[in-house]
């Protein structure tokens, strides 16, 4: 299901495109926003494990899951149970000793799998859509333009891209 709809958004921008167009400029946002962070439901990663905590990119509501391996292709993953790992209110993932599984070294497998339910961000994502979408209608493909008396700067576009898709950021990202 889209974030927004062509409708919902012109609510927020002003445009002559048509309906079609903007889709596609809605489509296009919204592929980069679940490829960078996700669906907004359910995620799965895959992260690099070697230390004590880890970072998944979403914020964590609950853990469904956690796998750990020895490398990529290890034929005996190992299911972790709760009492194996800690989820901070800060969504990352401290390895515990006491657990049922004991950890082969002091922190993570070279590689975990984890499968969470995420918090509901589906405000920011409709707001990080709206100004994608938005800084894309007002990119004019140059830094600066004159026309007679009159000249505009643009913004970094490639800085402001990524400050918007920063809204969405938490922890730091280590996926692999």
């Amino acid at each position: 299901m889209a974030i927004l709809n062509a409708d919902q958004l012109l609510e927020h921008v002003e445009t002559d495109l048509s309906d079609d167009e903007l889709r596609r400029l809605i489509a296009a946002a919204e592929a980069e926003i679940v490829a960078r962070f996700g669906k907004p439901d359910e995620r799965t990663e895959e992260l690099r494990g070697g230390t004590v905590e880890i970072f998944p990119a979403g914020r964590v509501k609950t853990v469904t899951a956690v796998v750990e391996r020895r490398s990529p292709q290890d034929p005996n993953p190992v299911t972790l149970a709760a009492d194996d790992y800690h989820l901070s209110p800060g969504s990352w993932l401290t390895r515990l000793h006491a657990g049922l599984n004991k950890p082969l070294s002091r922190g993570w497998a070279p590689v975990v799998t984890v499968t969470y339910q995420a918090v509901d961000d589906s405000k920011v994502r409709e707001g990080v859509l709206i100004d994608l979408v938005r800084l894309e209608l007002m990119h004019i493909g140059a830094r600066s333009r004159q026309s007679g008396e009159i000249a505009v700067t643009a913004a970094d576009y490639k800085a402001e891209r990524m400050a918007i898709l920063a809204r969405l950021e938490t922890g730091l990202g280590l996926a692999l």
